[in-house]
């Protein structure tokens, strides 16, 4: 499966002088050996592990976690995993202040981000993670863009909040801020709704039980996709 990465860690079957030679690449292997990466690494395929994380959004905020299990995973199979980390914007966050104006145009910044560092590290092959409205669609793009080897996992759905003795609902909570009658602004109130309000964070519960999609990006050729897309 090694095949790309050999244009970052070298290929030893290329003349001395050529690109992507052993020897060319001897800068770029020092320095990956300052990044903890053992001789036998050079000889495994690149996997990136691509996630939108931040600690402030609760679809998000588990992604680190993910990630480092998806990257045991991948060297337990013999491959190297290659960790990247996007911004990402939260929607339920942004609405109603001009950071809303970030939530939109951060799909297509995301999955620049993921292409860029999947690249730009002659990858072999990737596993993104994907939890909002917008991280979703920008975790499957550049596999459908680029026709990458890979697959897309999503993050899990989350529970509604807890309140002692009441079980929240997102729709319910949204409708009752926002009708007059069913909103007394009292304080107290105010942060039962916020702690019914889906606070739980996105979790896939069974990774062994996802169901698998596989969708064509657009191409000419008529053959089955390079990547999946896992729920």
């Amino acid at each position: 499966m090694k095949k790309e990465s050999f244009k970052i860690t070298g290929d030893p079957t290329k003349p001395d002088g050529a690109p992507n030679s052993f020897v060319k690449m001897t800068c770029a292997r020092s320095n990956f050996r300052a990044a903890g990466w053992q001789e036998e690494d050079f000889k495994k395929p690149v996997i990136t592990i691509a996630a939108p994380y931040s600690n402030s959004m609760p679809c998000n905020n588990q992604f680190r976690d993910l990630a480092d299990i998806l990257a045991e995973e991948v060297e337990k199979l013999g491959g190297k995993a290659h960790l990247c980390f996007t911004p990402v914007i939260s929607d339920g966050q942004s609405q109603g202040s001009k950071a809303m104006r970030y939530s939109l145009v951060s799909r297509e910044v995301i999955t620049d981000c993921i292409e860029m560092m999947h690249e730009g590290y002659h990858a072999d092959a990737i596993i993104t993670l994907g939890g909002c409205d917008k991280s979703v669609p920008a975790a499957i793009m550049p596999l459908a863009r680029k026709d990458l080897i890979g697959l897309s996992l999503f993050g899990g759905p989350a529970l509604p909040g807890l309140h002692p003795g009441e079980r929240g609902h997102k729709a319910l909570q949204q409708q009752t801020v926002r009708d007059p009658k069913c909103n007394n602004n009292k304080q107290q109130q105010q942060q039962q709704q916020e702690q019914l309000f889906v606070p739980c964070s996105n979790e896939v519960y069974d990774l062994a039980q996802v169901a698998v999609v596989v969708a064509a990006p657009g191409r000419q050729q008529k053959r089955e996709p390079r990547w999946i897309l896992a729920r």
